[in-house]
């Protein structure tokens, strides 16, 4: 059973529910909801591979809640533009430290600090592009600002995402950054 647990949280993780038809002239705005995760793994190590050498590794880096834990709104411009604000919230119990000596990452807990974030991103879809009705590939780029516990810090955001539209109106999402 714990194993399940860890595998509905993976995929609820992975998938996000948008809950507004695709956004375009007629139909300007969208309200997004689901589930982040954060990696609190630093970037660092001697060769670029390092960098997501524990990006899959689920239950030894990422700090994941079991419930709705981001919430975006945003508005279509023109053409394949919208831009949108996104505010999230998690619990990070999972944190890592480089040791260039050893060359080695440490992973321990530092405490279940509590993290939020507001983001304010533009989005350009290549929807139209592609030609499809059903997916919709996009990249994205941003500011954004987070807290945890006491510290806070700015960020500059950038990523990818797909929109998958089951039917009008519902789309299930993947998007990292």
């Amino acid at each position: 059973m714990k194993n399940l647990n860890k595998i509905v949280v993976l995929v609820l993780a992975v998938i996000s529910f948008s809950t507004v038809q695709a956004q375009n002239e007629e139909n300007p705005w969208a309200v997004s909801f689901g589930i982040n995760a954060v990696n609190m793994r630093p970037s660092t190590g001697p060769t670029a591979s390092d960098a997501f050498s524990g990006y899959f590794d689920v239950t030894g880096q990422w700090n994941m809640m079991p419930a709705v834990s981001y919430l975006s709104v945003s508005r279509h411009i023109k053409g394949n533009v919208s831009v949108g604000i996104t505010g999230s919230l998690n619990k990070i119990s999972l944190s890592s430290r480089y040791d260039a000596p050893t060359d080695t990452h440490f992973v321990y807990n530092p405490g279940n600090l509590s993290f939020y974030a507001i983001d304010i991103n533009g989005k350009y879809s290549f929807q139209k592009l592609i030609g499809s009705e059903k997916f919709e590939p996009y990249v994205y780029v941003g500011l954004g600002g987070s807290s945890m516990n006491s510290g806070r810090a700015l960020s500059a955001n950038y990523g990818i995402g797909l929109n998958a539209w089951i039917f009008e109106g519902v789309a299930v999402t993947y998007q990292t950054g």
